[in-house]
């Protein structure tokens, strides 16, 4: 006697024999078979519009989304790669290892952390009356609840030895209003009614991990919602010898003639300081000195006291610019900001109803 058993993707035969006057069945045999490749044979062939997903193979019997730990079907694997974004913003794993997502501002109902498999990606709900002043950065390294992480855990809760600093390859939006009677929609921190999407992806502070910024759907004519290419960041080529010398006035402060901006934690690099951020946090080989102080306030540009004129006439651009600018602009093909008023390459203006995709990766330390 057979019985036959379809769950998922597999297949199960159970072989019965009957025997003995009660007539009982005695289970003799059972048999798994694979609906899909992830089980036996050669896998057959997907293309998936995140690199990575789906395109290493798990040990020759099927695809895996998740750097090879776990097989998935070929249609579970289609599916998730092929899926349509939907939401103004999608968040994309495209490591080679799970990651997490920290946002900070988004509604109560959005999970403070996200954790993403590689390969896999979340869609965040934004409200149609707008969102403002929303933050979003990966962390790697990070126990079960997405904390104590090795990369990211630059909010709390700090780990022993105090949080590292926010030095993280980050994104921040406040995102539109859609709704179609203005006086709905929600307020800026500062009481303004939301607008328009404004966004940027940002190594003011410093990066971390590489990412990309894809923007569909946009009808804003002005140019400068366009996509943002900081795939080639890279530790290797984090300033260990920044001069940051020259402060307020012109004045030579030679004790910050040759700043190393690497983020250590027991000796493993874990971030690339900006110049402001080395100068003025106070642990992880940081300076310790305000951001107004006449050391930091150029590279800092506080405003005020610093316009956005003065902070790009000052030493962190001119004559030339310090070796952390130049090093981002060219990771990133001038399309994010390195420095506080570096909004002609970093800011963008967006319709509101724009999908805006962040994929974090490959080549992740």
């Amino acid at each position: 006697m057979f019985f036959l058993w379809i769950y998922r993707d597999y297949v199960c035969i159970y072989a019965f024999s009957r025997g003995g006057s009660m007539k009982r069945y005695t289970l003799i045999a059972v048999f798994l078979f694979a609906l899909t490749n992830c089980g036996g044979g050669s896998p057959s062939p997907v293309t998936c519009s995140v690199s990575t997903a789906c395109s290493s193979q798990c040990s020759g019997i099927g695809y895996s989304t998740d750097g090879g730990t776990n097989c998935f079907s070929d249609s579970a694997c289609t599916q998730s790669c092929s899926e349509p974004q939907t939401s103004r913003l999608r968040v994309t794993n495209n490591c080679s290892y799970t990651i997490w997502i920290q946002q900070q501002n988004m509604p109560a109902s959005t999970p403070s952390v996200v954790q993403l498999t590689a390969g896999s990606h979340y869609d965040y709900s934004v409200p149609a009356a707008g969102q403002a002043s929303t933050r979003f950065w990966p962390k790697t390294g990070c126990d079960a609840n997405g904390n104590n992480c090795t990369i990211g855990q630059s909010s709390n809760p700090c780990p022993t030895g105090g949080c590292p600093p926010p030095v993280d390859s980050k994104l921040e939006a406040t995102w539109g209003c859609t709704l179609s009677n203005p006086t709905q929609c929600g307020l800026t921190p500062q009481g303004y009614p939301i607008g328009d999407t404004y966004w940027n992806m940002s190594a003011v502070d410093g990066y971390t991990l590489p990412f990309t910024a894809t923007v569909t759907g946009n009808t804003v004519t002005d140019g400068s919602c366009v996509n943002a290419n900081c795939a080639n960041l890279s530790f290797s080529q984090c300033p260990t010898t920044e001069n940051l010398s020259v402060g307020e006035g012109g004045v030579i402060n030679m004790n910050y003639s040759s700043v190393d901006l690497q983020v250590l934690n027991s000796g493993t690099m874990i971030g690339c300081y900006s110049p402001c951020t080395a100068l003025t946090y106070p642990t992880f080989g940081g300076k310790a000195l305000a951001n107004t102080s006449t050391e930091a306030v150029m590279y800092c540009c506080p405003t005020p006291p610093i316009s956005s004129s003065q902070c790009s006439t000052g030493p962190v651009m001119l004559p030339t610019p310090v070796t952390y600018v130049t090093n981002v602009h060219s990771m990133c093909s001038n399309s994010v900001y390195a420095y506080a008023y570096d909004d002609v390459n970093g800011l963008r203006h967006c319709s509101a109803g724009s999908l805006v995709s962040v994929t974090f990766g490959p080549n992740c330390p």
